[in-house]
């Protein structure tokens, strides 16, 4: 049964948005498409996430967009959700989704993380899927992201990065270009070893592993990866 005051309030919001602000396609509760997304969902994306445990934990999923990855967390047992986005109307978006499909235990709100302005407080799992892209690895976000991400985990860490990205041909830069963006021992053979980055942020205080098969080599698919805490 499709609640109908919040479904057409949703229609409406998403016909006002720019293409670009609809990462992820959105669907009413009876599974009609409401609004196409920029980038396609992964069905190994997808199947690597019900791995991991969300039972009983607290989550705060940033770059939600309208939440398809809070949902589904959710779903998967999690205590609490709140989704984090820092464009208005896609909070407003992702708030009417879980009016219209009854989903209790999730909020979303208005926060900018690159930035951050308050306190959004701890949680057990801290998530950011699909979100290390061209332009947030082309402006050197990527340690400022992870820092606040574990600044606000009390003990998991879940992201979804392509391990190594092509440089011209995924980050669409020259290597003259990229170079002096990070340091040498991340860049060789024109690619950029972004997990490498990452763990090297990470590993004095956080275990890492990867959740979907990988053996190290370049994939052209988001590889999902979940840190815990070292005690």
């Amino acid at each position: 049964m499709i609640a109908g005051s919040e479904i057409d309030q949703l229609k409406e919001l998403l016909q006002g948005l720019d293409k670009e602000d609809i990462y992820r396609s959105v669907y009413d509760p009876d599974g009609n498409l409401l609004a196409e997304g920029v980038e396609p969902l992964k069905k190994q994306l997808i199947d690597d996430f019900r791995k991991v445990d969300f039972n009983r934990k607290t989550v705060v999923d940033l770059g939600c967009n309208f939440g398809f990855f809070s949902f589904l967390a959710r779903e998967l047992g999690a205590q609490k959700i709140t989704g984090v986005d820092a464009v208005p109307e896609v909070v407003r978006g992702g708030r009417l989704l879980a009016a219209a499909n009854n989903v209790e235990n999730i909020d979303f709100t208005t926060f900018n993380f690159e930035t951050p302005d308050k306190d959004l407080g701890m949680f057990d799992l801290v998530m950011l899927v699909d979100f290390f892209g061209k332009a947030n690895i082309r402006k050197q976000k990527v340690e400022s992201i992870i820092r606040f991400m574990k600044s606000i985990a009390d003990k998991e860490l879940l992201f979804a990065i392509r391990p190594i990205n092509r440089i011209v041909k995924d980050l669409k830069l020259t290597e003259s270009a990229f170079s002096g963006l990070y340091p040498d021992k991340y860049i060789a053979d024109g690619n950029f070893y972004l997990l490498e980055y990452i763990k090297d942020i990470l590993t004095k205080e956080w275990a890492i592993s990867p959740v979907s098969e990988y053996d190290g080599r370049f994939c052209k698919h988001k590889i999902l990866f979940l840190c815990q805490k070292k005690q």
